[in-house]
């Protein structure tokens, strides 16, 4: 009995690993490609219609009404202050991003410079949330437990899990 595999099993095995490779690629290049052009007939692609989570005053009620629930001492204060311009700057920072990324769509390049292009920005995106990251625990660590906790339910139904 030989060990080798028979030859259908081997075609089965070249078919199977073309088919991954050229399903790879396909992703890949749909990954990276340029998004059609909307027809005027059909609602604006989803970056357009939310516009509004660059709104400063948006972000301004938000961070009032955490504050207003979790009653801040007079010996916080200054950590919130750190804490909501550090908030600030993300919502800035981000917004900037998405700015870059926009503009990076109408160039165009290679499927390599655009997927680096893309690298590039989302290495600026963990950077940024790195920063905000030392932001929130730095506040959180001068809170009581009882505003823990209002902060762990506010920041939860915001920022659920992905998966």
């Amino acid at each position: 009995m030989s060990t080798f595999p028979s030859s259908s099993a081997r075609i089965r095995a070249a078919a199977t690993t073309s088919l991954l490779v050229v399903a790879s690629l396909a992703a890949a290049t749909g990954f990276a490609a340029d998004p059609p052009s909307t027809p005027p007939d059909r609602p604006p692609p989803q970056h357009q219609r939310h516009r509004h989570h660059h709104d400063p005053a948006m972000l301004d009620r938000h961070l009032d009404e955490i504050k207003g629930e979790l009653k801040l001492q007079p010996d916080q204060q200054a950590a919130w202050q750190t804490f909501a311009t550090a908030m600030k700057a993300q919502r800035e920072q981000m917004h900037g991003r998405f700015e870059a990324m926009r503009a990076g769509h109408d160039q165009p390049g290679a499927l390599p410079e655009r997927l680096d292009r893309q690298l590039a920005r989302m290495q600026q995106g963990l950077a940024d949330m790195e920063q905000s990251h030392k932001a929130i625990k730095s506040f959180y660590s001068v809170l009581t437990p009882e505003q823990q906790k209002i902060m762990d339910q506010r920041f939860m139904r915001r920022h659920r899990p992905m998966a």
